[in-house]
């Protein structure tokens, strides 16, 4: 039976460790090092020591960045798994144990992650499912070069051998951390998934807002994709479309995220010029527009993206934060809650309305790249 090193970054506040914590002693799989690391440990060990006493390590540290505390947690790791959990969320119990059978049915298998439910600031459940149906091995890098599809790095289980040679997270990254990390492992190992939602992830809409700096992010997307050669990109994209126009989609989309704008609208245009009904391809032509400020054109390729497909709720919030550059503040709030309405599990409208209840300027709304 593997030692798994469940490591807990607690930087900051204290509101949730102890109910993180007593979900993974709740675990059904019992052979477990859990390590936390907090630049607040006194605090820490007050609300949990007298329950938890000494089945925890707690590390004591200066450091205010959750990215180098995740670092220094798998540095005394001792585990030939590591699970590393955010101290917001609730593992499921049987989460470890089936990710632990998962990653034993094949030798190459690096890491394995799975789905999720979301929660409230209180515990309660919110609507929508994170699932990651019909995933394939073969085809998880390319997916993951379009975007990060690990709803969160509560739901991993990683062989200790793997971080060792692929490295430990990237510090100069703020919030895109993990992101580099998962496309790392996936360059070397096989990912599986778990398509079952084993963790409760913990979400508030107005932490969202207050955490959420797009600009940095975006930034962070374009060096991290910039360390992958193009030619390997679109090798992995091969595995995952068999046709071209997807192909150029798909492509496109992730040069626009590189910085590679002008190479992006020609596959774009490329995969209009192969179906001229595909909403996605008007959708992303209209955020090479939005991006340079040409809204006017902006809104005529969402609006066509939507004549093709009125479901597109990702063009309805893009639109949304359109018609509110513009002064249409109704009918941006109209279009932003038929987005939620489309995608129970989409942020971005949410986070939009909040912006406009906070009467928050438009460069602070979220426009959706992909």
């Amino acid at each position: 039976m593997s030692l798994i090193s469940v490591v807990i970054p607690v930087i900051g506040g204290n509101q949730y460790s102890e109910y993180c914590l007593r979900s993974v002693f709740n675990s059904t799989y019992r052979k477990l090092e859990v390590i936390l690391i907090s630049n607040n440990i006194e605090e820490v060990k007050n609300a949990t020591e007298d329950e938890f006493g000494d089945k925890v390590i707690y590390i004591d540290t200066e450091e205010t960045s959750v990215v180098k505390a995740w670092n220094i947690g798998i540095r005394s790791c001792r585990g030939d798994l590591i699970a590393l959990m955010d101290m917001k969320d609730i593992t499921g119990k049987m989460r470890l144990e089936l990710e632990v059978n998962k990653l034993n049915q094949n030798k190459d298998i690096g890491m394995v992650f799975c789905g999720m439910t979301f929660i409230d600031g209180m515990g309660n459940f919110l609507k929508g499912v994170y699932l990651f149906p019909g995933f394939e091995k073969s085809k998880f890098l390319g997916l993951m070069y379009e975007k990060n599809r690990i709803g969160s790095v509560s739901t991993t289980l990683i062989k200790s051998d793997v971080i060792r040679n692929i490295g430990l997270f990237d510090e100069e990254l703020i919030y895109e951390s993990e992101y580099d990390f998962w496309l790392r492992i996936a360059r070397k190992y096989q990912v599986e998934c778990l398509d079952l939602p084993l963790l409760r992830f913990r979400i508030n809409v107005r932490d969202y807002l207050d955490y959420f700096n797009l600009k940095i992010r975006e930034k962070e997307e374009e060096k991290i994709l910039l360390k992958h050669d193009t030619g390997e990109i679109a090798q992995s994209l091969a595995k995952v479309y068999d046709n071209e126009e997807g192909f150029r989609v798909s492509l496109g989309s992730i040069l626009y995220r590189m910085g590679k704008k002008d190479e992006a609208l020609k596959n774009f245009q490329k995969a209009l010029s192969i179906n001229s009904k595909n909403s996605q391809a008007y959708f992303l032509i209209g955020n090479y527009y939005f991006g340079a400020g040409n809204y006017e054109e902006a809104r005529n390729w969402y609006e066509e993206s939507l004549t093709l497909n009125p479901n597109h709720a990702e063009c309805r919030n893009n639109l949304g934060v359109l018609l509110f550059k513009e002064g249409k503040k109704k009918w941006s709030i109209e279009e932003f809650k038929k987005a939620k309405k489309l995608k129970e599990d989409y942020l971005d409208p949410l986070f939009n309305l909040e912006c406009m209840n906070d009467r928050k300027s438009f460069n602070s709304m979220r426009i959706t790249d992909i």
